[in-house]
């Protein structure tokens, strides 16, 4: 009896995943053929968990489990490639030049405000006598005066 539904239920599983593979091949949008994947995949793991219950052999339930990892970090992998790849494809291309130039130009401005030659960069305070002249620095834990 368990002998026949076992069967059954592998046969299910086999039309289940003829159609996941119809729709990895013919899916519309890289989104469906992921959800594919991932579907066959778990399909897999319960046939093979399936036919450890029908063939009494323990140790095809540990290669199912390996299997649901590596199927698990393969859709991980797949995933990050698919969220890339749409991320190349809807960036502005005046996007990258836009925000190089910015920077060129924030990186300029700072190189210039903080020069020797600059009047900006002689008026910059000294870190280590930064607070001195209003006693900011002047109490720590120890109690000895100044830093």
């Amino acid at each position: 009896m368990i002998h026949n539904f076992l069967l059954i239920v592998l046969g299910v599983l086999s039309v289940m995943s003829l159609l996941c593979l119809l729709r990895l091949v013919l899916g519309p949008a890289a989104a469906d053929r992921l959800l594919a994947v991932n579907m066959l995949g778990g399909m897999v793991i319960s046939a093979i968990a399936v036919l450890s219950l029908l063939l009494k052999e323990a140790y095809l339930l540990d290669i199912s489990f390996i299997y649901a990892l590596i199927s698990f970090l393969a859709v991980v992998v797949l995933a990050q490639i698919y969220i890339g790849a749409s991320r190349m494809r809807y960036r502005h291309p005046k996007d990258s030049t836009a925000g190089k130039k910015f920077m060129d130009t924030a990186s300029s401005r700072m190189q210039h405000r903080y020069s020797e030659d600059s009047p900006a960069g002689k008026e910059t305070p000294d870190i280590a006598a930064f607070g001195k002249e209003d006693g900011l620095n002047q109490w720590n834990p120890a109690g000895e005066e100044g830093i």
